[in-house]
Order: structure tokens, then C-alpha cells, then sequence
């Protein structure tokens, strides 16, 4: 029985829980919540053109599974899993990746090096003669994980501490 009740307690207060982790008051509309993602250093989650009363009604999952995708790289993340992913926000200049293998990027262009935070083992790793290119390929690739592998796996690279 209490499995029913975490479940239902899940579904009536990740979007409360989403709002507070986000700093968003009342019931924001999607243009608010994406422009708090972004502000955090995710990628803009929600399409633009529905209301909030649209998603209550219509899609109840479809914006939290946007969310929660752009926030952990899963689409099944709970709201805990979504605020702690929020809350440990690497900082400046780091790109969040809705990828299963990649958490989080970041590009130096000058020095043509980019870091990049594995999801499975924690470890932030800096690859060196990464293109421009490259890069923006891998940040919008449809599979982050299939970009990687094909164009920067081997590339030089070095784990940081």
C-alpha cells in the first residue's frame, strides 16, 4: 500500500517540487519554466505554444517527461531525481545534455577542449582538438551518446580530478 501512496504522492507535488527548485511562484506558463531552465544551464524543455491548463488537462506527462529528459536524461525521473539534478548545477558555462551518457558539457574554444561529465560514472573528462563543429554537433545531436561515440571517443583526453 505505501507504493500507492509515494506514487500518488509523486504525481500531486512534482510540479510544486519543480517550481520550488526552479524559484517559479504560482503557476508558471511553459515560456517561464524554460527561461528558468536556461537559466540553469539546460536546454529549453517545453513547447512554448501550450498553456499550463493545457497540460493538466490534456498531456498531464508530457511536459514532466520533457522536463525530466532535459534535467536527467531520463525520461521516468522522479521529482526528487529532477530538483537534485537542479540543485547541483555545475556552474558557469555548462551545457546540461538530455543524454544518458553525457550529464553535462562544456566548450572552451580558444583552446579547442571540451569537458564533459559522464552520467554513469560521475567523472568529468577534458578532450583536447574538439572543433566548433564538433561540438555543436554533439549538443544537438537526436542521440548525444551515438554522436560521441562516433566523433570524439577518440579523440586525446585526460579524466580531471
Amino acid at each position: 500500500m505505501s507504493d500507492l501512496f509515494s506514487l500518488k504522492d509523486e504525481e500531486e507535488n512534482r510540479w510544486p517540487r519543480l517550481f520550488v527548485a526552479l524559484a517559479l511562484e504560482g503557476h508558471p506558463n511553459a515560456k517561464q519554466i524554460n527561461a528558468a531552465l536556461k537559466g540553469r544551464g539546460f536546454r529549453a524543455a517545453i513547447d512554448e505554444g501550450a498553456s499550463f491548463r493545457d497540460l493538466l488537462t490534456g498531456y498531464p506527462n508530457s511536459w514532466w517527461v520533457a522536463v525530466a529528459l532535459e534535467v536527467t536524461g531520463k525520461r521516468d525521473a522522479t521529482s526528487k531525481e529532477v530538483v537534485a539534478a537542479l540543485s547541483s548545477s555545475k556552474g558557469q558555462g555548462w551545457l546540461q545534455l538530455p543524454s544518458g551518457t553525457i550529464s553535462a558539457v562544456r566548450y572552451d574554444k580558444k583552446k579547442r577542449q571540451m569537458m564533459a561529465i559522464f552520467r554513469s560514472n560521475k567523472r568529468t573528462y577534458l578532450y583536447d582538438d574538439v572543433n566548433q563543429d564538433e561540438f555543436d554537433g554533439l549538443i544537438t545531436a537526436e542521440s548525444v551518446g551515438n554522436y560521441f561515440n562516433a566523433h570524439l571517443r577518440e579523440k586525446p583526453f585526460r579524466e580531471l580530478k
